[in-house]
């Protein structure tokens, strides 16, 4: 993971107070997910972290958080043919987490990355994305198990 400090030399301190600042952003994202999550409800993470090259700045006059915005809702698109009850959302600057709900959905969720792969590959001198597929869980308490798996 990394911090970004900006306008100064970063203290150890610095560092402390980023990392936990994003630790809680990410537990707040976990507390609502797991809102919208049955509590046995069967569901499948997918964890979509994006890398923007020099070349994006270069060439495309626009910031990049409008990217990631139109990133995130095409991501949402695809999967909502896949599941319509699927969530898509941004949980950090440059990783947008799926919940996509439908049982023995491993097969088909592949596939849907495959296709957005074809697609974000056209791009591929401006930037990445990188993605993480958990194996499906079986209960919203393994939420954050599925998260790190996507991580790693």
């Amino acid at each position: 993971m990394l911090l970004a400090i900006s306008g100064r030399n970063a203290t150890a301190g610095d560092v402390k107070t980023a990392y936990s600042n994003q630790v809680k952003n990410i537990k707040s994202h976990f507390r609502k997910m797991k809102d919208w999550i049955q509590p046995s409800e069967p569901f499948t993470l997918v964890l979509f972290e994006l890398t923007f090259k020099p070349s994006y700045d270069q060439q495309i006059h626009a910031d990049s958080n409008e990217a990631v915005n139109f990133i995130r809702e095409y991501i949402h698109l695809h999967l909502y043919k896949l599941d319509p009850g699927s969530l898509t959302f941004q949980i950090e600057k440059d990783q947008i987490v799926s919940l996509i709900f439908a049982e023995d959905s491993e097969q088909h969720v592949r596939t849907t990355l495959e296709e957005l792969k074809k697609v974000f590959d056209l791009d591929r001198e401006l930037g990445f994305l990188t993605t993480a597929a958990s194996p499906q869980r079986r209960d919203s308490s393994q939420l954050a198990e599925a998260y790190t798996y996507g991580l790693n």
